[in-house]
């Protein structure tokens, strides 16, 4: 073996150190910052107490624990285990994946308008309309300050995905001419009841035999800055012209997602 072992003088150095089923890696001949030292109570020195302290986990936790994660006071922020979306709000990272649903309910009933008469969704109305629950950015909001006009409230420091589709009616033998869907952070004038976007429809403005009728559809990204405020999102209807009605049916022509895709960009 002598003659096999490059380094007959280091290995037989080594070996010196084991005594007492502890193990110590040194050489005289080099600086001990060059290895590693297990003593069997300390690692290079330090107790697994200081370790404990240094990788922020709480005293007891053993290896076959679920991780025991210090909060910034040095309380252990969990008893037992820690979930996914713990780590990631530990990490600064909130989950993404909140997703809200709203769609008209009350089938039996229509919700009548005046020609040329903007009609907000009375979407916090469970009468009318029913919805998953509120998460934590996306919420649903019954507006009374507003003529009942109810809208979602987007947090601010996410990015939402918006996805409307209405269906609307107008009386038999009439002449419908503009249908309008319109997203908008306000009802205060038409740009701000349109600032998301619109979808429209213009037909020929003559009289038909039958009801007139258009499902609307949309889809926007809307991003809300962590530097600013919270946004409200509108969902308004209008028929130029005419009286027109919006209607349910199967629960899936009028219906609204809003989806958080993710943190803001700016």
């Amino acid at each position: 073996m002598d003659s096999e072992v490059t380094n007959l003088a280091l290995v037989k150095g080594l070996t010196s150190g084991i005594s007492n089923g502890n193990v110590l890696v040194a050489n005289a001949a080099v600086s001990d910052n060059d290895f590693l030292k297990v003593d069997g109570t300390s690692i290079e020195g330090r107790s697994a107490a200081e370790m404990r302290s240094d990788l922020n986990v709480a005293d007891g936790a053993t290896a076959t624990d679920a991780p025991a994660i210090r909060d910034n006071s040095g309380t252990p922020a969990f008893a037992s285990g820690i979930t996914k979306a713990e780590i990631l709000s530990l990490l600064g990272i909130e989950n993404p994946k909140q997703h809200l649903r709203i769609f008209m309910s009350n089938n039996n009933i229509s919700f009548g308008s005046n020609a040329g008469t903007r009609f907000v969704l009375d979407i916090a109305n469970p009468l009318n309309f029913t919805s998953t629950p509120n998460t934590t950015d996306i919420n649903i909001i019954d507006d009374q300050t507003v003529d009942d006009d109810d809208y979602i409230e987007l947090k601010a420091g996410g990015m939402y995905m918006v996805v409307a589709s209405i269906e609307v009616f107008t009386g038999v033998g009439t002449a419908a001419q503009d249908f309008f869907l319109e997203l908008g952070n306000s009802q205060a004038s038409t740009v701000s009841a349109r600032f998301w976007g619109t979808a429209r429809l213009k037909v020929k403005a003559t009289n038909v035999s039958a009801d007139c009728a258009y499902n609307m559809q949309k889809t926007v990204i809307i991003d809300v800055p962590s530097t600013g405020s919270d946004e409200k999102l509108y969902f308004a209807v209008l028929v130029n012209g005419v009286d027109y009605t919006v209607r349910a049916f199967d629960n899936n022509r009028t219906n609204i997602t809003v989806t958080k895709i993710g943190d803001s960009t700016s």
